[in-house]
C-alpha cells in the first residue's frame, strides 16, 4: 500500500506503478484495497477525478470503510463540492462514534465551514456538541473548537464562565483547568 507507493515515488516511477495496479484492478475488480490503493497512486500523481473513480468503486464493495469516505470527502472539499463534502463528513462523525477518522471528519468539516466563511455553522456545531458530550474529551474538544468563535465576537468571558460551571461539575479534571488557562491568555487576563 502506501510504503510501496512511497517507495516508487522516491524512484519517480509512479506512473510504472499506477500501470501495474491498473492490471491488478482488472484481474481483481472485486478487491477493495487494490482499488483503494489505485486511488492512492492517482492522487499522488494528482489525478483527483481517476482517484475519486477509484476510491468510489472500493466504497461501493465496502460502503461503511471511513477512510475511504474520508478520502472521498477531502478530494470533493479540494474540488470545492463542499455540499456533497460535507455530507460524507458528517455521515462520518454521525456513525463513526469516537474514532480516528471521526475526529478527522470533524477538523476536515469544521476547516470547510472556515472556507466557506460559516463561522456560524461552527459555533452550532460545538455548541451543540457541549450540550449532547458525555465524554470529558469530546466535551473539551468542542470547548476549544468555540474558543475562535468566541473571541471574534468578544465573548470570551462567556466560554470562561461556560469551562469554569464544568469545573465545579469535575473538580479532578485537570485537563478542564489548562482550557480555562487557555481562555484567560487569549483575554490577556493572567
Amino acid at each position: 500500500g502506501t510504503g510501496l507507493i512511497d517507495l516508487y515515488q522516491k524512484g519517480t516511477r509512479l506512473e510504472e506503478l499506477l500501470k501495474e495496479y491498473q492490471g491488478l484492478v482488472a484481474a481483481n475488480p472485486d478487491d477493495t484495497y487494490i482499488s483503494k490503493t489505485l486511488g492512492d497512486i492517482y492522487l499522488k500523481l494528482g489525478k483527483k477525478e481517476e482517484a475519486l473513480s477509484a476510491y468510489r468503486k472500493a466504497m461501493s464493495q465496502q460502503p461503511r470503510d471511513d477512510q475511504l469516505r474520508l478520502s472521498i470527502a477531502r478530494i470533493l472539499t479540494r474540488e470545492k463540492a463542499y455540499q456533497e463534502a460535507e455530507k460524507i463528513y458528517r455521515e462520518i462523525i454521525n456513525s463513526a462514534g469516537h474514532n480516528w477518522p471521526a475526529e478527522q471528519a470533524q477538523r476536515e468539516l469544521m476547516r470547510l465551514y472556515g472556507m466557506t466563511n460559516r463561522e456560524d455553522k461552527v459555533s452550532e456545531y460545538y455548541s451543540e456538541r457541549l450540550k449532547t458530550s458525555k465524554d470529558i474529551r469530546e466535551w473539551e474538544q468542542a470547548a476549544r473548537g468555540l474558543m475562535r468563535p468566541y473571541e471574534k465576537k468578544g465573548k470570551l468571558n462567556e466560554l470562561a464562565a461556560i469551562i469554569r460551571k464544568k469545573i465545579k461539575e469535575e473538580p479532578e479534571t485537570s485537563r478542564l483547568y489548562t482550557l480555562l488557562a487557555g481562555v484567560y491568555s487569549r483575554q490577556r487576563n493572567y
